[in-house]
């Protein structure tokens, strides 16, 4: 016996079970295999909110957009290589002139070297 008496390990849709344990319980059927469905709906837990789905795609969306301009992959661009970003056709056809325009402004008015994800997100998803 792998399992502690009475324990069971949870999964994603139910719970490897004991098997004595499992033999003393409601759910009992004719079968066991030690894997138990019987508490667990999935589709009850699963609750698409469509505008968090449209805020992922978006989001999605801004991550490529800035990862042409973060050749490290750390969630940043140094700073001389965001100005030119927000001079690249890429981010003017994606990202409206206001928005830009505050994205340049903090830049510049920024102290540290780069701007990271977030703060390019904070700005654009305004």
């Amino acid at each position: 016996m792998l399992l502690a008496n009475g324990a069971s390990i949870p999964t994603i849709a139910g719970a490897v079970e004991e098997e004595e344990e499992y033999a003393r319980s409601e759910a009992n059927s004719v079968h066991y295999d030690g894997y138990v469905t019987d508490h667990t709906d999935l589709a009850s837990e699963v609750d698409i909110d469509e505008s968090e789905y449209r805020r992922e795609l978006l989001n999605d969306k801004w991550r490529m957009l800035f990862d042409k301009f973060d050749p490290e992959g750390f969630g940043e661009i140094p700073l001389e290589d965001f100005l030119t970003a927000l001079r690249s056709p890429e981010w003017k056809a994606e990202i409206p002139t206001n928005k830009r325009d505050i994205l340049l402004t903090r830049a510049k008015e920024s102290r540290v070297g780069a701007v990271t994800f977030q703060d390019f997100v904070n700005v654009v998803s305004l």
